[in-house]
């Protein structure tokens, strides 16, 4: 019952009322429930971008997990403690998280454990986006697709996450991105900040588009569905689709925000991200000795140091300091096609019911 009540809690987007209950589940239970408890609880604290907390939490579940002998939850923990340290730990590289997946995916094909394929397989699909492949992110999610309707909320919310980021980052044009979260949007109907992250990303792609009232009115409705809960996914969209309206003042403010929130947190991964943007806006206003000193700390950072959004941020970020230019965000135009769009496109209306 306090499972079943903590993924109702997810569902709600209340991550401190599903920790507290799954706490208590693993106080009370014992044997695969208590593994499966393990487990959950460790998931829900990357939720709550306490990833410190996450990978001590994922290690318990590990040893639990073992001593029930539950081989898949075990695997899985595995999974969740690789993803956990390559947000704290800069020494842990993207190949070593990938590395992890694909043998944690190998592993449960052979045990038939339907619930880790798809964790494991939407871990996959977020480790081609780290990398820069959007495009092989929606190809891997694609598998998951014809029966995503009938799966856990806290899979469908993966399938939602993915879909958004790899469609705003990737090829697809601004449009065909648009209509991508607005499929993802329709998968997280119940979750306030699941939705409010989707929503906020569509309101940077209003911005690609220059119509600036669209986007402040996206915002603010984001603003008003999160209230006082912060949320780190919101940054770097807003920033940039600050900078690409021209309101340069305010991006630089958003990054600072984010540098710091992320900062609290103990986070190297986003961080990297987050301070090359920051060298950016600092670009835009001619502070270039500041920019200098951001660029260099996202290059300390260096998580995740295979991806090439990352990587692409650092050297826009350096270059913009050295040569006092200023470097514009570079609008997708809707003539753009993503590939395997139209595949996407038909699989996710028919899992919508048209």
């Amino acid at each position: 019952r306090l499972m079943a009540s903590a993924e109702r809690a997810r569902e709600r987007s209340d991550v401190a009322g599903a920790e507290a209950l799954l706490r208590s589940a693993v106080e009370i239970s014992d044997g695969a429930a208590r593994s499966r408890a393990s487990f959950e609880l460790s998931r829900t604290l990357i939720d709550a971008f306490d990833f410190p907390a996450c990978a001590e939490a994922a290690e318990r579940a590990i040893e639990v997990a073992r001593a029930a002998d539950d081989r898949p939850h075990e695997v899985r923990s595995r999974l969740i403690l690789s993803e956990a340290r390559a947000q704290i730990d800069p020494t842990h590289t993207l190949a070593e998280t990938k590395a992890v997946t694909e043998e944690a995916l190998a592993e449960l094909q052979r045990l038939g454990d339907e619930d880790g394929i798809a964790h494991a397989t939407l871990t996959l699909a977020r480790m081609a986006f780290f990398e820069g492949r959007a495009a092989r992110c929606i190809e891997i999610v694609e598998r998951l697709l014809d029966r995503a309707a009938e799966m856990p909320f806290s899979v469908r919310l993966e399938i939602a996450l993915n879909l958004g980021s790899a469609s705003y980052f990737g090829p697809q044009s601004v449009t065909d991105a648009i209509r991508t979260h607005e499929f993802a949007l329709e998968l997280v109907e119940q979750s306030v900040i699941t939705r409010a992250g989707l929503l906020n990303a569509r309101a940077a792609l209003w911005g690609m588009l220059g119509l600036r009232d669209e986007w402040l009115t996206e915002i603010e409705r984001v603003d008003r569905l999160l209230a006082e809960t912060p949320n780190g996914n919101l940054f770097q969209t807003r920033g940039e689709a600050a900078r690409v309206l021209g309101r340069l003042d305010h991006a630089e403010a958003i990054f600072r925000e984010a540098v710091a929130f992320w900062d609290a947190r103990g986070e190297t991964a986003f961080n990297s991200t987050i301070t090359a943007l920051l060298a950016l806006a600092l670009g835009d206003f001619g502070c270039f000795d500041e920019a200098e000193r951001e660029t260099a700390r996202s290059v300390t950072c260096r998580p995740m140091t295979t991806s090439r959004r990352r990587r692409r941020g650092a050297w826009l970020g350096r270059g913009c300091a050295r040569t006092g230019t200023i470097t514009r965000a570079r609008l997708r135009t809707p003539t753009k096609r993503f590939r395997s769009w139209e595949r996407v496109r038909r699989r996710m209306a028919s899992l919508l019911g048209g």
